[in-house]
């Protein structure tokens, strides 16, 4: 995937044409107090965010990012965190603009952006499923798009 750093982008009209919530998860360790946990300063959030594009298998203008962040591990109440919590979610993209090959396909110039473009809605959705469990509401940081850019496979977008 380093070709993304140094693709430029001529043409694009990158779209967000569908999206799909695959997985939610979220349990509470009743025996923390969530509010006492997240106070003591050395106490803080563990988050994990996973990326994969996939590019259509015959179209390289469409591609599809699964994007999931989870907050602590399913081991949460023997570690004693106050809470585990898994999102997944789909992003189906399209760039009706752009000029593409099975070389040089639409994530290797606008995965990033596609990344960018999807985090804001899991982080929504955390901070509101947070908000309405009766715990204090998660703000989830800003994210580094490169760290998160995974490997991605010339597969077809509708599987799995």
């Amino acid at each position: 995937m380093g070709n993304s750093k140094s693709l430029p982008v001529k043409n694009s009209d990158l779209r967000l044409e569908h999206s799909l919530l695959n997985e939610s998860i979220f349990k509470i360790n009743s025996k923390i107090d969530f509010s006492n946990w997240y106070s003591v300063e050395e106490n803080e959030l563990q988050v994990t965010v996973n990326s994969k594009l996939a590019v259509h298998r015959f179209n390289p203008n469409e591609a599809r990012l699964i994007l999931s962040i989870e907050l602590f591990d399913e081991n949460f109440e023997e570690e004693e965190f106050p809470f585990h919590c898994f999102v997944k979610m789909s992003f189906m993209y399209k760039d009706r603009a752009g000029e593409y090959t099975d070389d040089s396909d639409v994530t290797d110039k606008l995965g990033l952006n596609m990344i960018s473009m999807a985090y804001p809605y899991l982080r929504a959705y955390i901070y509101t499923l947070s908000s309405i469990s009766g715990i204090e509401q998660i703000h989830l940081p800003a994210i580094n798009v490169f760290n998160t850019f995974a490997d991605k496979s010339k597969e077809d977008p509708s599987e799995s």
